[in-house]
């Protein structure tokens, strides 16, 4: 039996990693184990999932050496000296500019895990945004400095700042609850939270024009209904628009899906059953690693 060893910085909240672990243990399946498990072997690891973040310690596999890209691609290219050591590189978005290393590249989404949710909390509010509203870590990614960022335009780093202007303008017309994530609620936590929205209301970063699905999205769409800007992404799923979720394409068309949604609660009990049953079939972390193993087994060996 082969093991794949999964290496992550370890944070205080969940991160995929862990999501990968306890989803295998919740399997039966005890060859998905962490890395630091190896200081019980004097043997290399043959199988290495590095899953973002690993800056701190990235790992190499004597059979296969796997990078899993969870987090936005504002900048990654800077990253690609590991994607060139590695044999394969998954991505939870779909990027049309990476040329360098296409043939090493698999499509893998983030996903939802079913043991956190909690279907029956009391929905207090029209809208409830968690996420983060201003990070400089995100600027430097665009190589500026901190002194450089005062004489930068806003406009040229803030990937933020159409998702701050939007929740303003909600704010004015809607019961919104706000908290910014940066403590790092724990992930139950955080979706008792967004369970009392009675939308799940998504807006993606401008990062990279329309391609760039939120990691919000997966976490939201077993609560639902989730309405989100459209990301090209979004065409991947297998979902349906304004069945299974909702999407709006510009301002005009977010508000009137806003009270649309708002003004009929048939509507929007009908489109959260639906996100949530596509969710918990197709977009759990159990169907992500048997993805990872299934692709491990077809073309590198890991029996």
């Amino acid at each position: 039996m082969n093991i794949l060893y999964i290496n992550s910085d370890k944070q205080d909240v969940l991160n995929k990693g862990e999501y990968l672990v306890s989803t295998a243990r919740q399997l039966g399946m005890n060859n998905i184990r962490w890395i630091s498990e190896l200081r019980q072997s004097p043997n290399p690891p043959e199988y290495v999932l590095n899953i973002q973040p690993y800056s701190k310690n990235f790992r190499v596999g004597t059979k296969w050496t796997g990078v899993w890209e969870i987090d936005c691609l504002i900048n990654r290219e800077r990253m690609q000296w590991y994607w060139r050591i590695a044999d394969t590189i998954f991505l939870a978005n779909r990027i049309d500019w990476l040329k360098e290393v296409p043939k090493k590249v698999r499509y893998l989404m983030q996903a939802c895990d079913p043991s956190l949710y909690t279907f029956d909390i009391k929905q207090k509010y029209d809208l409830v945004q968690i996420g983060t509203m201003s990070d400089e870590a995100y600027f430097k990614d665009f190589g500026y400095s901190s002194l450089e960022l005062e004489k930068v335009p806003l406009e040229k780093y803030d990937i933020y700042k159409t998702r701050r202007d939007i929740f303003e303008k909600l704010k004015e017309k809607y019961n919104v609850y706000t908290y910014d994530n940066k403590g790092r609620l724990p992930v139950k936590e955080y979706l008792e939270i967004l369970s009392r929205g009675k939308i799940q209301f998504i807006r993606s970063m401008d990062v990279m024009g329309e391609g760039e699905i939120a990691q919000r999205f997966f976490e939201s769409l077993p609560l639902g209904p989730v309405l989100t800007n459209y990301a090209q992404d979004l065409d991947w799923l297998n979902l349906t628009p304004d069945g299974d979720y909702c999407v709006y394409h510009d301002e005009k068309e977010m508000f009137q899906k806003i009270d649309e949604l708002l003004g009929d609660d048939a509507l929007r009990s009908d489109i959260a059953m639906h996100g949530r049953e596509k969710a918990l079939h197709e977009h759990t972390y159990s169907v992500r690693l048997l993805e990872i193993l299934d692709f491990l087994r077809a073309h590198f060996g890991f029996r």
